[in-house]
């Protein structure tokens, strides 16, 4: 059965995707990201890629899925807060410290952030009111809290062996920056908000962001998916 490993930026899909990598039952995509899955491909058994929400629409994965009957999807979630934070600090240009190239990326600012993260919930629940038993929503939180158990959990939901090697994601991961920054499991990024002054050497302390406020804009979010 094919998979494809499904969030917002910044939710973890790097790193569900890179753990799921480590399965020999599974063919990842050439390219890292697959933002063409839904333009009516099939796809072959034990297809693995990921795709973020912003490339498609609601309808448009289901019409994938529909096409895709045995296609299951992995759906990654993070505390929004911080997702909010991880939004902003890393999509800065890289001259600034951030991953973008010359620019601001379109969701690292605060209309930004609300844009994105709250289409990412309207794709989630549309889809999971469709097919609520292909969907397996995976915390990034529970997967750096717990790896084994997290991994021992979707290999189970897809029907696959787990193995010890999809743990070892980290050096195999296929972006040279990634693969820097998660070289380790980093537990530190659990809850970064609680500390959101100091997070990311100050940057937000620094620099004009009403940050509590977006915090308490996503608060429905943050008690439906029970980080609160």
């Amino acid at each position: 059965m094919s998979v494809v490993v499904i969030g917002c930026g910044r939710s973890g899909t790097n790193v569900t995707l890179e753990i799921l990598r480590g399965s020999s039952e599974l063919d990842a995509s050439v390219e890292p990201e697959n933002k063409t899955l839904c333009d009516g491909s099939l796809y072959p058994s034990s297809y693995l890629t990921k795709c973020d929400t912003w490339y498609f629409k609601p309808n448009e994965l289901e019409e994938t899925m529909i096409k895709n009957p045995d296609m299951k999807v992995i759906w990654s979630m993070r505390d929004p807060r911080d997702m909010v934070l991880s939004k902003i600090a890393h999509g800065r240009p890289s001259s600034l410290g951030g991953d973008g190239s010359d620019r601001v990326s379109d969701d690292a600012t605060p209309d930004g952030c609300k844009t994105d993260i709250l289409h990412m919930h309207i794709c989630y629940r549309y889809i999971t009111t469709r097919f609520p038993s292909r969907v397996l929503l995976v915390r990034m939180e529970d997967v750096l809290s717990d790896i084994e158990k997290e991994t021992n959990k979707m290999c189970e939901f897809i029907g696959i062996q787990y193995n010890q090697d999809m743990c070892d994601f980290p050096s195999r991961m296929r972006n040279e920056n990634k693969r820097k920054r998660y070289s380790k499991l980093d537990k530190s990024q659990i809850a970064i908000w609680k500390e959101w002054k100091t997070a990311y050497s100050g940057f937000f302390s620094e620099n004009d962001y009403n940050i509590e406020t977006l915090f308490e804009y996503f608060q429905p979010l943050v008690e439906e998916f029970g980080y609160e």
